[in-house]
């Protein structure tokens, strides 16, 4: 596998989406702003007033349609973000949701990579 390949793999892999999720280091503008990077804390999509994966995952309500899939077949969708971390069969879905959204997919996501 070239290295480019190798780098596409990586960022698109479910363990390499849940490690950047789980440990913040992901281009939302909570973690952005400490580097001055972005000049507000504010959610892009709801405005809410901290972008966080907590927020972008499970809570707002620009990507509520898209986080159908993130329900489970039964009962009350997820609002632990933990769990969707904690089997393999749930971070491919929640990577599978991070990469529908779109909203790791820009410039920013690709410098950190």
């Amino acid at each position: 596998m070239q290295e480019t390949e190798l780098n596409r793999y990586i960022q698109c892999s479910p363990v390499t989406t849940s490690i950047a999720v789980c440990s913040g280091h992901i281009p939302l503008n909570m973690y952005l702003h400490k580097f001055k990077l972005v000049e507000s804390t504010q959610c892009l999509a709801c405005r809410h007033p901290k972008e966080t994966a907590q927020n972008i995952l499970l809570e707002c309500p620009a990507y509520a349609h898209e986080r159908r899939i993130l329900k489970p077949r039964r009962g009350k969708p997820e609002k632990k973000f933990a769990v969707l971390l904690s089997s393999k069969e749930t971070a491919e879905v929640l990577t599978r949701y991070i990469h529908t959204i779109g909203r790791f997919n820009g410039k920013q996501w690709q410098e950190m990579h």
